[in-house]
């Protein structure tokens, strides 16, 4: 029976095709309901000379730009497999959404996707996304990180003329970005890179580590191996003539921001600093509302808020008290197996339970995890002698507005003149202007980068002494 109503459905959506042209190109969002709890999940997809190509974001569990393998869509079906976990997902196209099954460990669980934005098929476009030819200078420029030894490749925007001008190192949040930070069918570092050169101030984006034209492996790095990434393009921008050499920041989202207090408490090659939604708080707990703001977003209950947040906190604490990287997997499992028998979980299933949730665990399991959870900004922010202009969204439900600013501001008390710490009401963690904040809107979103914003850091840049 089971394999005849699937047949009927294949044959209800091959009749649907006749009629109508289908597309998997663009980002897709569902919720996987793992051990009574919402997981929401985000996949990307594009066309290439080469076949299909895609990534998958895990917001809740803080990965993002997964890796996918053997992307495989012929008009009506639809497959792809993990490449970091032995997962596999199949669906059926109907409409604009896909109908179909995760598989995992041998357990198949249903998971039904919808479009989360899809600028060519919605018709929708990026008014913000600047198009050629533009009214300043764009010098194409490597950088060699002397830790690394990769070769980083990158843009430089340049307003006309001799200069000297003021001049800022973007660096984006978390997961390897290209220069242009795209995210969701948005390229907000092409646009900020865009409003600031035309207001008088240069702008270096650069490839992150093993991303577009830049050398090099991102899976291994962490938040410490990017800062040193940075602090080499700060080094570089500051050998170009045209560059103000009393005026050079950083400009860093999310992560970037976090990456930002280390470079303004060491590098002194740093005049300033521009954050935007960064992480304040302690990082276990910074994740706790992250998590807790996710789910609540994506309509999962309480019980299930709560089941989440209660297993989330034992991860974190068992990352936190674990000496080494090595010794993380060993430590969790054994983590996992305590937690499960205290649910009643039958000393027979526990390896079998803890095997699937480690399974789901994985994607995180990276050194870069390892070490973010242990992170504290506070040791930095203390340091901080250079102007600082922090800027927090209020819709935002990945770095939690009102906590984070309240942190920030208890920390800089004794320096209010130093730190410019504003939040905007109406935008979501991408600065864009939300209804809910939920992630699902970034993609449809018109806007990419919320202009009062821009104006108001490039006015700040420019007043500075």
């Amino acid at each position: 029976m089971k394999e005849k109503i699937l047949l009927m459905t294949f044959v209800f959506a091959s009749i649907t095709l006749q009629a109508q042209e289908h597309d998997l190109a663009g980002s897709w969002s569902g919720s996987l309901e793992v051990m009574g709890q919402k997981l929401p999940l985000l996949f990307h997809f594009e066309k290439t000379e080469e076949g299909w190509k895609g990534t998958s974001d895990s917001p809740a569990q803080g990965a993002k730009a997964m890796p996918l393998k053997n992307v495989l869509f012929n008009g009506l079906m639809a497959s792809w497999e993990f490449e970091q976990i032995p997962a596999l997902y199949e669906g059926i196209m109907m409409g604009d959404s896909l109908k179909g099954n995760f598989t995992q460990a041998g357990t198949v669980f249903s998971l039904d996707l919808g479009r989360a934005g899809d600028t060519d098929k919605a018709g929708m476009e990026r008014p913000q996304e600047p198009k050629p030819p533009f009214d300043y200078e764009e010098i194409e420029t490597t950088f060699t990180p002397a830790a690394s030894k990769n070769k980083l490749s990158g843009t430089i925007t340049k307003p006309k003329g001799r200069g000297p001008f003021p001049a800022v190192v973007l660096l984006s949040g978390s997961g390897p970005q290209n220069r242009d930070g795209e995210i969701m069918g948005h390229k907000p570092f092409l646009v900020i890179a865009d409003y600031l050169t035309r207001n008088g101030i240069i702008v270096f984006r650069y490839d992150e580590r093993g991303v577009g034209d830049s050398e090099g492996e991102f899976s291994q790095a962490t938040s410490y191996d990017l800062k040193e990434d940075a602090s080499d393009a700060i080094a570089h921008l500051k050998k170009f003539p045209f560059v103000n050499q009393r005026k050079i920041g950083v400009m860093g989202h999310s992560e970037g921001g976090m990456i930002g207090w280390m470079l303004a408490a060491e590098d002194s090659n740093l005049n300033f600093l521009v954050t935007l939604a960064p992480p304040v708080l302690p990082i276990d707990e910074f994740m706790e509302q992250q998590t807790l703001d996710v789910l609540k977003s994506s309509g999962a209950s309480q019980e299930i808020i709560d089941q989440r947040l209660t297993l989330n906190k034992k991860v974190y604490a068992t990352v936190k008290s674990t000496d080494s990287f090595e010794d993380l997997e060993g430590n969790l499992k054994g983590m996992l197996k305590g937690h499960l028998a205290s649910l009643g979980v039958e000393d027979s299933a526990l390896e079998t339970e803890t095997t699937k949730i480690m399974e789901v665990f994985g994607p995180t399991l990276t050194p870069w995890f390892y070490v973010f959870l242990k992170f504290s900004s506070q040791p930095y922010i203390d340091q901080i002698e250079i102007p600082v202009y922090t800027a927090f969204a209020g819709k935002d439900i990945q770095v939690h507005a009102s906590s984070n600013a309240h942190a920030l501001r208890e920390m800089t008390s004794d320096q209010p003149d130093l730190f410019n710490i504003v939040t905007y009401p109406d935008l979501n963690h991408l600065f864009q202007t939300a209804e809910s904040g939920s992630i699902a809107e970034y993609a449809t979103n018109p806007e990419t980068f919320n202009e009062k914003v821009l104006e108001d850091i490039a006015r700040w840049i420019k007043q500075l002494k």
